[in-house]
């Protein structure tokens, strides 16, 4: 029977070898057939130790956790190297441990074991009050009250009195309100501050951070900066606000801390004539005369140390003076340890604290006013709402004789870097209307 035989031969490997046929066949008129293919791959796996060999086979396979990539290799995939460095407790980066403290010490930031301060209550000839561990030697009953030797005491009934008050004290403690500025609270009545020269006026109620200030700064822990776009409500932070009392208005500055142990924290604004700064402020305290800080503040919760009375600090304000380009220690306002929300002030360097007779009102805004005279008797006073605090004669941040050049000056919240930790966590303070004046502005 007669045929057609064509054919196409490629021999190089991994091409296709085809054939292609045709047959004639019957005694009649030709009839051609259909052609057919016939298709064989040659596997391709030269140079290659994994993945497809190109006919639907495989090249091999990896082991031990390696992936195979497109060019037919084995490789091992990103791993996370554990640091435990340097390290004897806390996370080792891969979410593993490089330790655990024993004997109930902590654990720091830096991964170190630490021990925390051990308290032993006393409560030695009290009847009541803190045992100065977080716990109470008793309380008094009969509507008796505790002084602060722990024992128990009748007290006058104290009656709060705000008849004819638009603002101030009610006289037990609380308040007849506060006023809007740019009115502050003179003789329990709200008008517009007394004639003073303004030598410095913030601009928190404007834009543009630093608000007015010389100084925008924050660190945590104490040491390590943090840029404005890097401050964290969780660490150190600084950043206006809106006003944060109910029904408030404008604006204000939020300094928050973490006051939580090992390293500390700072949040703060400052102010200083050094280099020339400020020159009318410069030339008038070198005169030795009084100059008036003031301010508004805000603080949203009761503040302590845990437990009370340990030994921390916690600063919300500094003044340091500069004589002949030495800078001096200066003079401090900080939270009483005690727990009663009153205020603690001193020279930064010695043991000479006063603690103030007013408390600091808690969940609204009060007024808060320094006096300090840079003269031969050096003389610090502080007013919370129009009330005298606290007085404090010879301070001497420089020695007697010498004159005082040039000053620092900071709102702060500022932890000491190896004290017992403090709540609330973190600490907030919220600050607005600051002047630095030749005379008071709220008593």
């Amino acid at each position: 029977m007669p045929f057609v035989f064509a054919s196409r031969l490629g021999l190089l490997a991994g091409f296709s070898v085809v054939f292609v046929a045709t047959f004639i066949s019957g005694c009649g008129p030709a009839q051609i057939g259909e052609p057919r293919a016939f298709t064989f791959c040659t596997p391709s796996c030269a140079g290659t130790e994994c993945g497809a060999d190109g006919c639907g086979g495989s090249c091999g396979d990896c082991v031990g956790g390696a992936l195979c990539n497109a060019f037919g290799s084995c490789y091992e995939p990103t791993k996370c190297n554990p640091d435990c460095a340097g390290k004897e407790c806390g996370a080792d980066g891969c979410g593993g441990s490089c330790g655990d403290c024993i004997g109930g010490a902590l654990c720091d930031d830096l991964g170190s074991c630490y021990q925390p301060n051990v308290c032993t209550p006393d409560c030695a000839g009290k009847e009541c009050g803190a045992d100065g561990c977080g716990g109470s030697c008793g309380v008094c009953n009969g509507g008796m009250l505790c002084d602060g030797g722990g024992a128990c005491y009748q007290a006058n009934v104290c009656t709060p009195d705000c008849a004819g008050k638009e603002c101030g004290s009610d006289g037990c403690g609380g308040s007849c309100g506060s006023c809007a500025q740019p009115n502050v609270c003179q003789a329990n009545t709200c008008s517009m501050p007394g004639a003073v020269t303004v030598f410095f006026q913030d601009d928190i109620q404007g834009s543009g951070e630093p608000w007015g200030f010389d100084e925008a700064l924050t660190e945590y822990p104490v040491g390590n900066f943090l840029p404005g776009g890097q401050r964290s409500d969780t660490k150190a932070n600084l950043r206006k606000v809106a006003d944060p009392a109910p029904g408030g208005s404008g604006w204000a500055i939020r300094q928050a801390v973490r006051a939580n142990g090992p390293g500390g924290g700072r949040s703060e604004l400052g102010v200083w004539t050094l280099g020339g700064n400020h020159s009318a402020l410069r030339s008038y305290l070198r005169t030795g005369a009084s100059i008036f800080i003031s301010m508004e503040m805000y603080l949203p919760k009761h503040t302590q140390p845990t437990p009370p009375d340990s030994v921390p600090w916690l600063a919300m304000y500094d003044i340091h003076p500069t004589a002949g380009d030495v800078w001096r220690p200066g003079w401090s306002a900080l939270w009483a340890e005690d727990g009663s929300d009153s205020l603690l002030v001193g020279r930064k360097d010695t043991d000479e604290e006063t603690y103030s007779s007013v408390q600091m009102p808690i969940g609204e805004w009060f007024t808060f006013e320094i006096e300090w005279s840079g003269g031969a008797n050096e003389t610090v006073r502080t007013w919370i709402n129009g009330q005298l605090a606290t007085t404090q004669r010879n301070v001497q941040t420089t020695p007697s004789g010498v004159v005082i050049s040039d000053f620092e000056t900071y709102i702060k919240v500022y932890t000491e870097p190896q004290g017992s930790p403090w709540s609330p966590d973190p600490v907030i303070k919220y600050v607005r209307n600051y002047q630095i004046t030749d005379g008071p502005r709220f008593h």
